[in-house]
């Protein structure tokens, strides 16, 4: 016959309740890897196909409100932006206005800091900032 635990109540308790948190970290865990691995996939093709870029940056201006939640995905955002600005120069007619993504001073410093560091046009920039109504400094 096996030996009898000798484990409380409240100490056999506290065992189950550490392997429950033990198994929700792996499973939070796990999660975090696949939104991470997810979202990498999802910016590469926004960074390669002007639709999922249009939707990803309607899809951001819809659905993410906290402060802190924008201020991190700033300057993502407005690479983004920038990206579409350059393929509406492109086409014949576009209806995105890179403008419309300007909402502050700060917002134009990045965007044209973005341009510079991307090679893009600076000077399309400078006129997207000031159609913006923002300076260019």
């Amino acid at each position: 016959m096996p030996p009898r635990s000798t484990l409380t109540p409240e100490q056999r308790q506290a065992q189950l309740d550490a392997k429950l948190a033990r198994i929700r970290h792996r499973t939070r865990a796990l999660e975090t890897g696949q939104k991470i691995i997810l979202g990498g996939m999802l910016l590469n093709a926004a960074r390669r196909d002007p639709e999922i870029r249009r939707w990803l940056l309607d899809e951001a201006e819809r659905s993410v409100t906290r402060d802190v939640d924008r201020k991190r995905l700033k300057p993502l955002l407005l690479e983004l932006v920038g990206l579409c600005a350059e393929a509406a120069t492109r086409a014949t007619a576009s209806p995105f206005d890179a403008a419309d993504y300007i909402r502050s001073q700060e917002d134009a410093d990045e965007y044209l800091a973005a341009t510079r560091a991307e090679g893009g046009d600076e000077a399309r920039a400078h006129e997207t900032i000031r159609r913006a109504g923002f300076a260019v400094r």
